[in-house]
């Protein structure tokens, strides 16, 4: 009977998205970008919306509403009907199947104010966002003073069509993307919404 039941379960869809530095701006890249210093204006990747790229992996989004254009498919052999890239240099993502979503997002935030945040738009209105300035690092973290981690956690009614966006909150938003701890943007689709019978 517990074989049947094994049979019988099915894991839940899900969509998931990583941040990955180097593979936005490769090393070779970053060099002659910066032209010797540690820091280059990427205004190509993100126009209207122009961050400041160090090659320590930090990047800086001076305007506010900022899309955070830095995400895409984890794994390319992967690519889920769920939740699509729909644009991801512009940070813009489309959900193609109805119904009720568990999101997660984190992020590592340099602020030594704590005033700074990231939100999670849908169809261009604010959603979900972490607490200004995010959580105090771990004090065995690196200069854990600076850092603050960005946690979005929440669960969401979308539709076919909703265009998903994370987007910074306030000016000077800066964020690091660390290669022993993975930036990313999960979706989990709860139950998915059925046409009604009868109905075309």
């Amino acid at each position: 009977m517990r074989e049947r039941a094994k049979k019988k379960r099915k894991s839940l869809e899900s969509a998931s998205y990583e941040a990955k530095f180097y593979k936005i701006f490769p090393y070779k890249t970053l060099k002659s970008k910066a032209a010797g210093e540690n820091t280059f204006t990427e205004r190509e990747l993100w126009a209207p919306h122009i961050a400041v790229v160090n090659i320590e992996n930090i990047i800086t989004y001076p305007s506010k509403d900022s899309p955070l254009g830095i995400f895409n498919v984890s794994n390319e052999s992967d690519i889920t009907p769920l939740v699509h890239v729909n644009n991801w240099k512009r940070g813009e993502f489309t959900v193609n199947k109805s119904g009720l979503y568990s999101v997660h997002f984190n992020i590592t935030l340099i602020d030594k104010l704590s005033n700074t945040n990231i939100g999670l738009f849908v169809n261009n209105r604010a959603m979900l966002a972490c607490p200004p300035g995010g959580f105090i690092c771990p004090s065995n973290y690196f200069d854990s003073s600076r850092y603050r981690i960005c946690n979005i956690q929440g669960v969401l009614a979308l539709r076919n069509g909703d265009v998903i966006v994370l987007k910074t909150m306030v000016p000077n938003t800066i964020i690091r993307l660390e290669s022993g701890k993975a930036s990313i943007l999960y979706f989990v689709l709860l139950s998915e919404d059925k046409p009604a019978q009868g109905s075309s």
